[in-house]
């Protein structure tokens, strides 16, 4: 990449910066920084170019800041989660459209899966993203942070899971009730034909 690209990505980074902090206090770029340490904070252009990510991305999927830099976001989800964020995004874009002054610093939450640099594993992260605007509250760029939740999602998923052998079991245990019952009430009707034969007699 040439040197006019780092410099307009330096400028881009720039105005990101002014844009929050003349937003009050708690929309500071560096308090949120701060309050989400244990998180990735990162910075993307409307194509979803990365302009700006903390080194913190690194625990979580592998990747470096630098390696992260100027490349496409979706580069590092799975299908399905690319599916699920253009589609989030463009539900975001259309509300802006409608409502551009009504909560304009809003988040909206998705949980994603990246694909790990160096593990053949997907991670799951819970990812929070909103628009910034400009003075004419038209998006500009993309402000997000990224969480990795993988060890809560598996712990989920093998609760689903055993809630569904739980149901077969439940399934199979009522199956063989009913099949118990039949067959008493079979027996009955048999022990209830006897007596009645021999009241006949």
């Amino acid at each position: 990449m040439n040197e006019d690209y780092y410099i307009n990505q330096i400028n881009h980074l720039r105005a990101v910066i002014d844009e929050l902090e003349k937003k009050n206090t708690k929309n500071n770029i560096y308090n949120i920084m701060n309050q989400t340490i244990d998180e990735s904070f990162w910075v993307a252009d409307l194509d979803l170019n990365i302009t700006f990510v903390s080194n913190s991305i690194e625990k979580i999927i592998g990747y470096t800041h630098d390696e992260l830099m100027g490349s496409n976001l979706k580069n590092y989800l799975t299908d399905e989660s690319i599916s699920e964020l253009n589609k989030k995004l463009k539900e975001e874009l259309g509300y802006i459209e409608k409502n551009p002054k009504e909560d304009p610093d809003h988040f909206v939450r998705l949980i994603l899966s990246f694909k790990h640099k160096n593990k053949d594993m997907t991670i799951w992260c819970e990812v929070k993203i909103r628009f910034l605007l400009n003075d004419k509250y038209k998006p500009v760029s993309i402000l997000g942070t990224t969480k990795d939740i993988t060890e809560q999602k598996l712990i989920e998923e093998n609760l689903y899971k055993n809630m569904g052998n739980n149901d077969e079991k439940l399934k199979k245990e009522i199956s063989a009730l009913k099949k118990e019952l039949k067959e008493t009430k079979a027996k009955l009707k048999e022990a209830l034909n006897e007596i009645e034969k021999l009241k006949s007699k």
